[in-house]
């Protein structure tokens, strides 16, 4: 089974005009993808007699995404300069690798698909950093940082299944 790597530039370049959405638009998208991981985490367990190495890769990119979801909602709440905060963002999510889904049950490669956008689309609201210091930086209220905190919960939740999976 092969990775393959986020090209952060292909992902944000052709969505890069949605950055201006503003808060509410970054943590529903952030949401959709704390949401599409806690659900694809039972669907991937009832598969992962498929193979121990197909299972752990799976559970590898879930466990990836959770963990920098967990660190955007983190970063977004504590607030900060629109371009130390897409530097930051941009890390948490370089190095996140989607599996490749060849030959996987149908449900497991629609779950999987279903996280991958929802990232690809969080990334497309994030600035590029040599562009970000031209942008205000997001407005939170307090309604914001309460959803935030629900998505760093749930993450944090995640994180915790797909330990106890892997024991």
């Amino acid at each position: 089974m092969t990775r393959r790597k986020f090209s952060l530039g292909a992902i944000t370049a052709p969505l890069l005009a949605l950055v201006g959405c503003g808060a509410t638009t970054v943590i529903a998208i952030l949401q959709l993808a704390v949401d599409a991981a806690e659900a694809a985490i039972p669907i991937v367990a009832n598969y992962l007699n498929i193979s121990s190495a197909t299972g752990a890769i799976l559970l590898t990119y879930l466990q990836q995404v959770s963990t920098a979801v967990n660190g955007a909602a983190t970063i977004l709440a504590n607030g900060g300069t629109v371009a130390s905060q897409a530097a930051q963002l941009l890390a948490l999510f370089a190095n996140i690798a989607a599996p490749d889904l060849t030959g996987l049950p149908a449900t497991i490669v629609a779950a999987i698909q279903l996280v991958a956008k929802y990232v690809a689309q969080f990334l497309a609201q994030i600035p590029q950093p040599a562009t970000a210091a031209a942008k205000k930086p997001y407005a939170l209220k307090p309604a914001d940082r309460a959803k935030l905190l629900g998505i760093e919960a749930k993450a944090m939740s995640n994180i915790a299944a797909i330990a106890k999976l892997r024991h």
